[in-house]
């Protein structure tokens, strides 16, 4: 009865249906960023495999559990291997998402601001990148979110089904669901010792946790012992290509990963809500201010994510990028607009904090950094001109019948063609090698050129075809005579 007087559902679903039509006008998108190596090259190998072995390739297993990978090949074996079928897989947990914001919002917010809050969480230019991606993130944030709804509302099957959508994607996923085993266990003694003390709360508490995880526990135990038995390693892979990952942080690299998610936070537009979230935080620790079963519940989880991930993110050798942080920047989102609810300003003061908010957010996609500046192109709708514009260049390259093979290129463009498009064609562009190469393939969500390589292009090397649109260049050089 609720739902059906709610005046947001209408929002709802015109969001759904947004969504639905965004992956399909995206859904001819090649893989793009770490879509490549997660979904494509290793969805193809339990496609070319035809599903006979669990664990991938040594060339191929980073440590992730493999199951998005063999739930995109059974995908692509049912409906056909083709990119349409590949986002199109997507759609359930990307509506599957917007349905769980909305859940969860009306679990927590007052219906006459609901619909603002709404679109402030659907907002954030780094989600809806991941929409049109091929990404196993939408596939963890929807478990995620899943699960906090269904610790709120009380749902046990629903907690345990969500369970199963984070450990096996990712090892990341392993994390979220330690997130969510912590948040239901503090949310269950925080529920719990009005009625009862705090130690016995917490033995109810360690009980239910154990019986609702025990399942997810069992099988994640069981397949880490499998991998572990048949390759000898579990989490740092003894590969070169990974071997730097997940090492131990010396002092500099610990001060720079602490900036580093200081800068998440406050790109993309991000930087008013986390403002807004030290202020009312420190405002609340100064006044010892008391706040709502829900703002305790949006609290504690926006900290249990970084009890959990922080000493990771810290002190090891791993990449922070704003797609790792898509749970918890949801989190920030619906926190500072309770706070905003809940600081006694004029109902007027409260809106326009809302809007400036949204419209801050909404200039997420805009926030563009010199190209000597890495940034996270596959949390930025800023890089959506690169798919044209990449066609462009091959369809020239083509027509030129310049072969791709004497053309160096950087991540996320190296190797056959097919791992991108899926169109079956095994030539495709080599590593950059300034000495040996030909011609030289740069396009701006390239990180991976050094300042000196861009200058030696930019000075020594002859452009030969130029397409771009704003902000994306697509450069094909040649190696001076």
């Amino acid at each position: 009865m609720e739902f059906i007087q709610d005046k947001t559902k209408w929002l709802l679903f015109a969001s759904l249906l947004f969504f639905t039509v965004l992956i399909w006008y995206f859904s001819d998108a090649v893989f793009f960023w770490d879509t490549v190596s997660q979904a494509s090259k290793r969805g193809n190998f339990y496609y070319q495999t035809n599903f006979q072995y669990l664990i991938l390739d040594p060339a191929l297993d980073s440590g992730h559990p493999p199951f998005f990978n063999i739930l995109v090949a059974l995908s692509w074996t049912i409906f056909g291997r083709t990119l349409f079928v590949s986002h199109f897989l997507m759609l359930p947990f990307v509506l599957g998402i917007v349905w769980q914001i909305y859940r969860l919002i009306r679990n927590v917010f007052p219906e006459n601001y609901r619909r603002l809050i709404f679109l402030i969480a659907l907002a954030d230019t780094t989600f809806l990148a991941q929409t049109i991606l091929i990404s196993p993130d939408i596939v963890m944030l929807f478990g995620f979110l899943l699960c906090l709804n269904a610790i709120v509302e009380h749902e046990k099957w629903q907690l345990i089904a969500g369970s199963f959508l984070m450990p096996f994607v990712s090892i990341r996923g392993i994390l979220l669901l330690s997130t969510i085993g912590l948040i239901f266990l503090f949310w269950q003694i925080i529920t719990q010792r009005q009625n009862t003390t705090t130690q016995q709360a917490l033995i109810k508490a360690i009980k239910k946790s154990f019986l609702y995880f025990l399942p997810v526990g069992l099988c994640l135990i069981a397949y880490l012992t499998y991998h572990y038995v048949a390759t000898g390693w579990l989490i740092s892979s003894p590969n070169p290509e990974w071997i730097g990952h997940r090492q131990p942080n010396d002092a500099y690299h610990i001060a720079r990963n602490i900036g580093l998610i200081g800068w998440r936070f406050l790109d993309n537009g991000r930087f008013v809500m986390s403002l807004l979230l030290v202020f009312f935080l420190v405002k609340m620790l100064k006044n010892r201010q008391a706040i709502a079963a829900e703002g305790q519940f949006l609290l504690l989880s926006f900290f249990a994510f970084f009890l959990i991930f922080a000493p990771i993110f810290i002190f090891f050798s791993v990449a922070i990028n704003n797609r790792y942080l898509l749970p918890v920047f949801l989190l920030l989102h619906l926190l500072v607009a309770y706070f905003l609810l809940h600081s006694g300003y004029k109902n007027f003061l409260v809106k326009t904090g809302l809007w400036i908010a949204l419209l801050a957010l909404w200039t997420g996609s805009f926030w563009i950094y010199p190209k000597h500046i890495a940034q996270g192109w596959d949390g930025t709708l800023a890089h959506l001109p690169y798919y044209d514009l990449r066609e462009k260049m091959i369809h020239y390259i083509e027509k030129e019948s310049i072969p791709l093979s004497v053309i160096g290129t950087e991540f996320p463009n190296i190797g056959a063609l097919d791992y991108y498009d899926l169109s079956g064609r095994k030539e495709g562009f080599a590593e950059k090698d300034f000495a040996n190469n030909q011609y030289i393939f740069y396009a701006t969500v390239m990180n991976d050129f050094t300042d000196e390589e861009l200058r030696a292009l930019e000075e020594d090397w002859q452009i030969v075809k130029i397409f771009e649109q704003w902000p994306i260049e697509v450069i094909l050089y040649k190696k001076p005579e």
